[in-house]
C-alpha cells in the first residue's frame, strides 16, 4: 500500500510540474499555475479532516482463549520486570540477562 501511495505521489508532482511550465509557457507567468495549486492544496486540507469521519463502529470483544502454558516458569519481559535504574541503563536484569 504505502508503494504504491508513493508512486502515486511521484506521479503527480511530475506531472503538476510539467504543467506549470506549460502554462508558464503559454501565458507568460506562473500566476495560474500558482492560484490553482494553493486551492488544490486547500482542497487537500478539507478532504484529510474527512479522514476516519466515517461510521463509528464498536468493537465487542469475544472470549478470551484460555493459556495453555506453564506461567510459573515463563521468563517475563523485560517491561514486566522490576528493574533498578542501573539495570536498566546497563542492559542488564538482576538475574545476569541481557535485555
Amino acid at each position: 500500500m504505502f508503494g504504491w501511495i508513493a508512486a502515486s505521489h511521484q506521479i503527480g508532482a511530475a506531472a503538476v510540474a510539467w504543467l506549470a511550465g506549460f502554462v508558464r509557457t503559454e501565458t507568460g507567468d506562473y500566476s495560474i499555475a500558482f492560484l490553482s495549486s494553493g486551492l488544490l492544496c486547500i482542497l487537500a486540507a478539507f478532504l484529510a479532516t474527512l479522514i476516519g469521519s466515517g461510521s463509528k463502529r464498536t468493537l465487542v470483544a469475544g472470549p478470551a482463549l484460555k493459556s495453555t502454558a506453564n506461567t510459573s516458569t515463563r521468563v517475563k519481559p523485560w517491561h514486566d520486570r522490576d528493574l533498578s535504574l542501573t539495570e536498566i541503563n546497563r542492559g542488564v536484569g538482576s538475574n545476569g540477562a541481557v535485555m
